[in-house]
């Protein structure tokens, strides 16, 4: 990232900017949204094609298009390096106008078992990408619209009203709308949370530079950066283990990489290490 980006990022924390909806591609929403380097207009938009990229890798989009592999998170349609360096786009998941993550994944057919798993991969993404990050409420219980997933046919989609606001359900708030979490809700706002605070108490993670170490097949990968600390990320979309031969070249002086998570410390020695990513898991590694 370049330092009139990495500057946005600081100032992000401390001042805030506007945020702007272009529900387009690349193109538009920096002509529309961001302007030029030379003429800047807004710091933040949402950045509507990562997002597009996320729910293709571990869900489905809305037409049904999904298991596209790491490279949609790193596509020529949806790179950060599509922005002018002043922009830090605002990434999410869902807004009010599209269909819930959880009803997406419904939609896929995927197993009920991997539905928790599959939006803690989510945000954990989420986490590790500069700039500021919106979830839209619910999204912390996992929350989607009962029976709605099939409902891509019939007198709806005549009229395009399927996907049309259907995100837009009731609030769920323990102890005021007499909403009661499962186990599996509950779990999921608390581990949110814990994620959230970690991203707070880094700042590669929220503004750092981005390395791009891998995105092929089910692997996807960063180091983030600043001047004081680094974090590698890494991001497995499959249901199965995976390991990563992480180039020690990549990395800065250290002695260990330790999950942020976990705690785990991997010990640093050779022109490599061995990191194993549990299925549809993301790590941390901070550099010590």
């Amino acid at each position: 990232a370049s330092a009139a980006r990495k500057a946005a990022g600081q100032q992000w924390g401390t001042l805030g900017y506007m945020v702007g909806e272009v529900w387009k591609g690349a193109d538009d929403i920096r002509a529309q949204a961001y302007g030029s380097s030379d003429n800047p207009a807004l710091s933040s938009a949402f950045d509507f094609p990562l997002r597009y990229g996320i729910v293709q890798a571990l869900a489905v989009e809305e037409s049904g298009k999904g298991g596209q592999g790491a490279s949609v998170l790193d596509a020529s349609w949806n790179k950060v390096e599509n922005y002018p360096n002043h922009a830090m786009p605002n990434l999410m998941l869902g807004n009010h106008d599209l269909v819930r993550f959880g009803d997406l994944l419904e939609r896929g057919n995927f197993k009920s078992t991997e539905y928790w798993q599959r939006h803690k991969a989510a945000f954990s993404f989420m986490a590790a990408r500069s700039g500021p990050i919106t979830f839209y409420y619910g999204e912390e219980f996992g929350d989607e619209v009962p029976g709605f997933a099939a409902k891509v046919g019939g007198d709806c989609a005549a009229q395009g009203l399927c996907d049309d606001h259907v995100a837009r359900s009731d609030g769920k708030v323990p102890a005021v709308t007499g909403f009661v979490p499962s186990s599996e809700q509950a779990e999921l706002k608390e581990w949110l949370a814990q994620l959230l605070a970690m991203r707070a108490a880094h700042p590669a993670l929220y503004q750092g530079e981005r390395v791009k170490l891998v995105a092929e097949g089910s692997l996807y990968g960063d180091i983030k950066q600043t001047a004081g600390e680094q974090i590698v990320y890494l991001l497995n979309l499959s249901t199965t283990a995976l390991s990563y031969n992480l180039p020690t070249g990549k990395l800065r002086s250290g002695s260990a990489l330790v999950d942020l998570q976990s705690g785990e410390s991997l010990a640093i020695g050779g022109s490599s290490v061995t990191v194993e990513i549990p299925p549809l898991s993301g790590r941390f590694l901070r550099l010590q």
